[in-house]
């Protein structure tokens, strides 16, 4: 079957999507492999445990931007396929304000407010196969044939498929569906491209009690923003299917949304050079506007040709909520005064957790989190960093590792692979002005089919992403 799916444009791999967190931020926290936890005084690192707002000795304001390279290289039919996708955007912009007390027990009391970016959703991936067995519209055969649908109850894609010929009722049987690309011997092109992130915008405050417990609390209003353009062409290149030339299905979804969240954290110093630490984040509660439509164009060669678009052109809307679980977090670290830091970061969270609301599909609803409970599991992720100092110059590391938030027994097992991540950062210090960079390399694979739960068979597509993150970040401390 084709990779990816052109379904409803809610599935249990949204519900994945904006749950599965991968924060940018600072090239300062970048660098170091984002095992930040128990530093603090970084206003990424906020995002991980908000006690880190009071390790803060002066007011702060930094800007960072991030460059981009998507790679993604594809196999589908063992035909390998390549796309690149470069992207500008700004990762965070963050202001502290600090409050200090001579010679009391409560030593200062910091704010902060900002955004950071929580996911980055742009990519671009393609494949090109000839494809001797199957086609697209075996989709929508798995999903209509043994269920009595007439042709006056198709709906959506379905329905501009059938107005198009490409599905047609079986002579004899007016509920019974065929089609002459069943056995495929066409040429396959697809491309999708992704566009868009979340950006949590934040209000902050940590508490420092004699230097050596901290604790902290934030507020959160996340928005999403999600765009995808997938565009599939089928074409008979070999001149072996009748009348058939090609069709071209384009479907465009634009989701956005807007939610809430609220962490709490706490940092000891139980020695002079290590600290400890511990911060829980709440579900984030989306409210999502989902729009979806779609535009199919057909070419005989003497039946003629066929431009065809669900609801007149119009968009499919659909409103729902989406919850996303909750995250633990702990974390230790190690500081050399005058020297740099270690540090080692732990977080914790259960995809299964993850809830739709759907009040007007009552049905969808429950089978969407069916799916999800079944399919999903705990995801653990580590960091390890660390920042090397001499005089005014910084230079770090850092490695991530994260385990597949997919159950190993599920229908999706293979979709996400375990990731990596590595980085590098450097950094110069002039009185009260900084500026880092920081270049990182994700690596990460997945499997890609059609996800209908319906027409769902086994793996025939992976895709593996090389992404390449160059983050500059300049601050002042005043």
């Amino acid at each position: 079957m084709l990779p990816i799916l052109f379904a409803n444009a809610q599935n249990e791999l949204d519900a994945l999507r904006f749950s599965d967190l991968n924060p940018t931020g600072t090239a300062r926290y970048v660098g170091a492999g984002g095992a930040f936890s128990t530093l603090g005084a970084n206003f990424s690192a906020i995002a991980d445990n908000p006690a880190g707002t009071a390790l803060f000795r002066n007011s702060e304001i930094s800007f960072t931007t991030n460059f981009l390279l998507a790679n993604t290289s594809a196999n589908y039919l063992n035909t390998n396929n390549n796309a690149n996708r470069f992207r500008f955007n700004v990762n965070n912009l963050g202001l502290v304000f600090t409050n200090t007390f001579e010679n009391r027990t409560i030593k200062s009391v910091n704010w902060s407010v900002g955004f950071n970016r929580q996911a980055n959703f742009n990519r671009k991936t393609e494949y090109t196969a000839f494809n001797q067995n199957d086609s697209k519209v075996n989709d929508y055969l798995g999903q209509l044939n043994g269920f009595g649908i007439s042709p006056s109850e198709l709906f959506f894609d379905e329905a501009i498929f059938f107005d198009a010929y490409l599905i047609d009722t079986v002579p004899g049987a007016p509920t019974t569906y065929g089609s002459f690309l069943e056995n495929g011997m066409v040429e396959q092109n697809y491309s999708v491209i992704e566009k868009g992130g979340i950006d949590e915008y934040m209000v902050a405050a940590g508490l420092n009690i004699s230097d050596r417990v901290y604790v902290g609390a934030q507020m959160s209003l996340p928005n999403l923003n999600y765009k995808q353009e997938s565009i599939l062409t089928e074409t008979d290149v070999n001149d072996v299917v009748g009348d058939f030339e090609d069709f071209t299905y384009t479907e465009n979804i634009d989701l956005s949304g807007g939610g809430f969240n609220a962490k709490v954290g706490v940092i000891a110093r139980p020695l002079d050079y290590l600290k400890v630490g511990l911060s829980f984040k709440s579900p984030t509660s989306f409210s999502v506007t989902d729009g979806l439509s779609n535009d199919l164009k057909a070419n005989y060669t003497t039946f003629g040709n066929f431009e065809l678009q669900s609801f007149n052109g119009q968009q499919s809307i659909i409103e729902y909520q989406l919850r996303t679980p909750w995250r633990a977090t702990g974390g230790i670290s190690a500081i050399v005064k005058r020297r740099g830091f270690i540090s080692l970061d732990y977080h914790y969270s259960d995809y299964s957790k993850t809830k739709y609301t759907i009040e007007d599909d009552a049905q969808l609803e429950q089978r969407l989190n069916n799916i999800i409970d079944t399919a999903y599991t705990a995801s653990h992720h580590i960091k390890v960093g660390g920042e090397w100092a001499k005089e005014n110059f910084r230079l770090r590391a850092g490695v991530q590792y994260k385990t597949s938030p997919i159950n190993s027994n599920s229908r999706l097992t293979g979709y996400y692979d375990d990731k990596i991540l590595a980085s590098i950062g450097t950094g110069l210090i002039y009185e009260s002005f900084y500026i880092d960079g920081a270049l990182t390399y994700d690596i990460s694979k997945k499997s890609a089919n059609s996800f209908r739960e319906v027409a769902f068979i086994s793996n025939s597509a992976t895709t593996k992403s090389n992404d390449i993150n160059l983050a500059i970040t300049a601050g002042i401390k005043f």
